[in-house]
C-alpha cells in the first residue's frame, strides 16, 4: 500500500468538516482514522477502495469525486461500507486467490492430454475454463459487495448506504 500512496498521488487530508465526520465514522467502527484518505482523479472517478491486504498498512480511499458529489451522511455509508469488506477480510480473500489459484491452475490443465486434441476442442475447453473462472469471480465480487453492504446497514441503518448507492447509480 505504500507504493499505492506514492504511485497514484493519495493525500492523507480530506475536506473539511466532511474529514471528521469520516474519520470518526471509521474510528467507531474499528478502523483507524488515520487511514482514512483522498485520492486525487481530477474528479473523474467516483469510488472508494480498501487498499492492502492485510490490516498493517491498509487504508480506506475515497476519490475526489466522490467526495464533491455525497454528501456527508452517504460518505459515511461508503465508509462503512467499504470498513465492511476490511471486517469481512476481504482483501486478504482477493489477494490469496489472486496468487494461489494460477499456482494452482496448472495442476489440473496437466491431466488433459492437449496434445491429442484438435484446435476446436482446444478452444471449446479454453472458452469453458475462462467462463467456469469468470462466474466464480463474479459470484464472489457479488458475495462480497453484499457482504459489505449488509455491514454498512447495521453499522448505520439502510439510509447513508442507499443514498449512496442511489446518487452514484
Amino acid at each position: 500500500p505504500m507504493w499505492f500512496r506514492f504511485a497514484f498521488g493519495v493525500v492523507r487530508s480530506l475536506p473539511e468538516p466532511v474529514g471528521t465526520r469520516l474519520r470518526e465514522t471509521a474510528a467507531s467502527l474499528g478502523f483507524p482514522a488515520s487511514r482514512v484518505m483522498l485520492l486525487p482523479t481530477g474528479n473523474r472517478a467516483m469510488n472508494a477502495m480498501m487498499v492492502g491486504p492485510l490490516p498493517v498498512g491498509r487504508f480506506l480511499c475515497l476519490t475526489d469525486g466522490l467526495v464533491n458529489t455525497l454528501d456527508a451522511d452517504s460518505l459515511t455509508g461508503v465508509v462503512a461500507h467499504e470498513v465492511g469488506h476490511a471486517q469481512k477480510g476481504h482483501p486478504l480473500l482477493l489477494m490469496t486467490l489472486a496468487a494461489v489459484v494460477p499456482l494452482l491452475l496448472p495442476a489440473p490443465v496437466a491431466l488433459v492430454p492437449l496434445q491429442d486434441l484438435d484446435v476446436f476442442s482446444k478452444a471449446l475447453l479454453a472458452t469453458g475454463g475462462l467462463v467456469a473462472i469468470w462466474t466464480i469471480v463474479r459470484t464472489l465480487a457479488h458475495r462480497f459487495e453484499h457482504e459489505a453492504d449488509a455491514a454498512s446497514v447495521r453499522a448505520l441503518g439502510a439510509g447513508p448506504c442507499t443514498r449512496a448507492l442511489l446518487v452514484v447509480s
